[in-house]
């Protein structure tokens, strides 16, 4: 394994890649056949359809970072970005035909994976962490649904207060003030407090799918929404990308 510090033939570059190739796709854990959880009754307001307008997404090519890495179509960012206009009825169109069928393109579930060295032995494949590029446009669409989801979610008061992470005015560091806040108070009044710290290997890697979409069932997302995202998690391809050569 001394190859991953020297400079290779493509062969060997091809080899390197497959090897890391297989690294990357060993954390992810199969589900199994377990039985899903029962979970009570759903009360929550349903979403069941996407509505996508010409000016939004005008307004999301508008605001790509022209220099964005290109995903497996090949489509660049500052192409996207200086067309916004012109492409946008296009796009729109694209967009909203995905959604209301709740299917994902083929070329959108194509993933060229980079390997960034993190820390460690470089001759060993388990200190290379990923950067997944995906299609823009496919990007662009997944903001919809994480906009559209993340007010449904807020607006019905899913969430609990509690959650600072992947949540609009909220962040670690406000986490942090409020566990201070909290330490402070403790302290003032001289009263016990305990903490429990949990960090979760791998954890994005590792999510049960079946499970998850149990869940967003449960949260109120049904209809064409439910079956996009069922469909962007199945199917879904990756390749290593190193020095020219992909695995």
């Amino acid at each position: 394994m001394r190859i991953f510090g020297k400079e290779l033939r493509s062969d060997q570059r091809t080899f390197k890649a497959n090897i890391l190739n297989r690294q990357f796709a060993s954390v992810f854990t199969a589900e199994g056949d377990a039985p899903l959880p029962v979970i009570h009754r759903n009360v929550t307001p349903a979403i069941d359809s996407i509505h996508v307008t010409c000016k939004g997404v005008t307004k999301l090519l508008r605001n790509l970072k022209p220099h964005k890495a290109t995903g497996p179509d090949g489509i660049p960012a500052r192409l996207l970005k200086e067309t916004a206009t012109e492409v946008a009825p296009a796009v729109t169109l694209l967009f909203q035909a995905s959604l209301d069928r709740g299917k994902v393109p083929t070329f959108w579930k194509e993933a060229l994976i980079v390997p960034i060295f993190k820390m460690g032995n470089r001759s060993s494949a388990v200190n290379y962490r990923l950067i997944s590029l995906t299609s823009i446009l496919c990007k662009l669409c997944e903001h919809i649904v994480h906009s559209t989801i993340s007010t449904h979610l807020d607006c019905n008061s899913i969430l609990t207060n509690a959650q600072h992470g992947f949540r609009k005015r909220r962040s670690c560091e406000t986490q942090l003030l409020l566990t201070l806040d909290d330490l402070a108070k403790g302290l003032d009044g001289k009263s016990q407090t305990d903490m429990m710290l949990l960090d979760f290997s791998k954890a994005f890697d590792k999510v049960p799918h079946q499970r998850l979409l149990l869940k967003v069932s449960h949260c109120g997302i049904s209809g064409s929404v439910f079956a996009w995202i069922e469909d962007f998690l199945y199917g879904r391809t990756q390749r290593v990308v190193l020095d020219g050569q992909s695995s």
